[in-house]
């Protein structure tokens, strides 16, 4: 049985969102940032303001020890989560 993309592509998300035990809004916020979205963007979709969609980014940088987005998908790869 060969899995689609999408499918593989989203258990690969979810284990980054297991290993480093990210909150239910942190999750959300995760999978906006796969996407290419940013902060405004993000701030937009979830009926937040900027600076808590930015507190989101920064502590899921923090879990994944990283300081931006290209950090975190070079981590999650080195890591073999992706």
């Amino acid at each position: 049985m060969n899995e689609s993309r999408p499918a593989l592509w989203q258990r690969k998300i979810d284990r980054v969102i297991e290993q480093f035990e990210l909150t239910a809004r942190q999750q959300e916020v995760f999978r906006m940032l796969v996407r290419g979205r940013n902060a405004q963007y993000i701030a937009e979709k979830f009926f937040i303001s900027i600076s808590t969609a930015k507190a989101h980014i920064h502590n899921i940088y923090r879990k994944l020890d990283v300081h931006a987005a290209p950090d975190a998908v070079l981590r999650a790869r080195e890591l073999g989560l992706l």
